[in-house]
């Protein structure tokens, strides 16, 4: 497969259990496309970002928040 006019770049966290693929398209438009191996982490960033769960499940405890929440494919937090 091949992508025209696209730039990718990755960053890698947690001893390469988390890897983020960040994408610009060839309209400017930019994505990131993440994968996450099941353990514990706590992800400082800037501002707010959207999961969007395509595969698997994961258990969530937002900042601030004292309960943690079971998300599955399909669902976003």
């Amino acid at each position: 497969m091949t992508f025209e006019n696209v730039s990718a770049s990755a960053n890698v966290y947690f001893d390469s259990k988390v890897v983020s693929h960040s994408l610009t398209l060839a309209d400017g438009a930019q994505v990131t496309l993440g994968l996450v191996y099941p353990g514990e982490y706590h992800f400082a960033t800037e501002s707010a970002e959207r999961m969007e769960m395509t595969a698997g499940q994961c258990s969530v405890a937002l900042d601030g928040e004292e309960e943690t929440a079971v998300y599955l494919a399909g669902s976003h937090f």
